[in-house]
């Protein structure tokens, strides 16, 4: 007489349901990394202000991506990262380097330049919904009405905190060139998101910050006076953070992001990233943050909860 055999539960275990969960995005691992990688991004501005104080944009950011680029060689070959299959794989990189580095961060320092950090952090907090509405038409990504109410709420956030500190110090100039920043940066993301795949993670990383070092150095030996360089601690410190703490923490976390989660979930993060900088400037800066401030904060953050806890998990492709 044969054993009874126990018929299979066909709801996961919860060790598979985790998994499931941090596949789609809504896992704490998920939401952990998102939350670091807002923390490192919102510093990178303040790296970017203290490295201006030394160097032009072009070769503050040249030097950083190339330095970047030349150390993560020998850690894709560790790991294995693969390159990519094909020369179109190779092709598609090259431009992930120029949107990405060259053009987003290359204009977004020009811009801080002559642009007041609270209009930047405005415009930087309308990313996440041009990033869901470009994934929606081009991916077919849907957004739940709970998603879109929540993101809603986290860009109201945002302009409430920063409405009160937008000052007279903005230059046409320097708000057209961040606006067109942030629309390239949308514009790379999108075109990651469906690119991804080609080669490892690590190794897509490093050809685009080796693409943006080359072409940034190479513009700034023309446009820019190497003279004006001033060598010293701080340009050394803010070269050092801006190369490991957002080359490297920031910008690997935000690719992984955005690998794992669909772009409606990894991009409403974003929406915390001025705030995460209001508070760094308080305590780092001395500035002051206000009962407003506060209320703002409390508003993104609720709305980015609800759209990371409503979120739809992604189908597999």
């Amino acid at each position: 007489m044969s054993a009874a055999v126990a018929p299979r539960s066909s709801s996961p275990s919860p060790s598979g349901a985790a998994a499931v969960a941090e596949a789609s995005g809504k896992g704490p691992g998920f939401t952990a990394l998102a939350l670091l990688c807002t923390v490192l991004w919102a510093s990178a501005q303040l790296g970017v202000k203290v490295g201006l104080q030394s160097a032009p944009p072009f070769y503050l950011m040249g030097m950083r991506f190339l330095a970047a680029g030349l150390i993560l060689q020998p850690v894709c070959w560790a790991i294995g990262s693969p390159w990519p299959r094909s020369w179109a794989g190779l092709g598609r990189l090259v431009v992930l380097g120029l949107l990405n580095n060259t053009v987003y961060l290359g204009l977004t320092a020009i811009g801080l330049q002559t642009v007041s950090a609270g209009l930047n952090c405005v415009l930087t907090g309308m990313n996440p919904l041009a990033l869901a509405l470009g994934a929606y038409l081009i991916f077919g990504e849907r957004t739940g009405r709970t998603e879109v109410v929540g993101l809603v709420g986290a860009l109201a956030g945002v302009v409430w905190v920063m409405a009160g500190r937008i000052g007279a110090d903005n230059q046409p100039l320097g708000i057209a060139l961040t606006v067109l920043a942030n629309c390239v940066m949308v514009a790379g993301n999108l075109a990651y998101k469906s690119w991804q795949k080609e080669s490892g993670l690590v190794r897509s990383h490093s050809v685009q910050l080796l693409i943006g070092g080359v072409t940034l150095l190479a513009m700034a030996a023309v446009f820019e006076d190497a003279s004006t360089i001033v060598w010293g601690p701080h340009l050394l410190m803010a070269e050092a953070f801006l190369v490991v703490g957002v080359s490297f923490g920031a910008m690997l976390s935000w690719l992984y992001l955005l690998s794992h989660g669909s772009a409606s979930q990894a991009g409403s993060f974003l929406f915390l990233v001025p705030l995460f900088g209001l508070l760094q400037s308080a305590y780092l800066l001395g500035e002051k943050l206000s009962t407003s401030d506060l209320f703002g904060v409390a508003v993104t953050t609720l709305s980015v909860y609800a759209v990371q806890k409503f979120a739809k998990p992604q189908t597999a492709s």
